[in-house]
């Protein structure tokens, strides 16, 4: 499955990355499917901020997309940019597995340097020509964005949240 991968973050409880791949013919699909989750007069899904009814709703017009998962987690007692580095070092690993061509990421001016300079590290150390594009996206703008943080936010959570994106088939990573 060739395709865009999206990723949020969690830095609660460790660090983990959600990354979601969206294959080319369902990317429209799953825009106007977590465009249909927004609260009138939002324009962003954010797990965080929604309540309970939202999320589930959320969660399980998720689980009818045709997407892989995976999480990848960092142990607590790592710094958070070390934390961040291994994961990001996994990620791109991933995405070559996954024959991702695109990596769209949540932005965060704080780390966008970083992200940048490991991305294109990890990804020449492939020894493949630049055959990963990337950037930084605000979430208000993409709304694949939020199946990641809906991702994180339920893995992070626990419990049920948990168990509800362990049913979509994840692949948890340790980085």
């Amino acid at each position: 499955m060739a395709g865009t991968v999206f990723v949020d973050e969690s830095k609660r409880s460790g660090f983990r990355l959600a990354a979601v791949l969206v294959s080319p013919d369902g990317i429209a699909d799953a825009r106007a499917t977590m465009r249909a989750q927004l609260v009138r007069g939002t324009r962003r899904l954010h797990f965080v901020h929604e309540n309970d009814v939202n999320r589930r709703r959320a969660l399980a017009a998720i689980a009818r997309l045709n997407l892989r998962i995976a999480i990848i987690e960092s142990p607590r007692f790592e710094t958070q940019p070390g934390q961040r580095v291994a994961a990001l070092a996994i990620l791109v690993s991933l995405c070559a597995e996954w024959r991702a061509d695109r990596l769209v990421i949540e932005r965060d001016e704080n780390v966008a340097d970083l992200d940048r300079r490991v991305l294109t590290e990890k990804a020449s150390a492939l020894g493949r020509p630049p055959w990963l594009a990337f950037s930084h996206v605000p979430a208000s703008q993409e709304p694949l964005l939020w199946i990641a943080d809906a991702v994180a936010w339920s893995w992070t959570r626990g419990g049920g949240w948990r168990r509800r994106v362990e049913a979509m088939g994840v692949t948890r990573i340790d980085a």
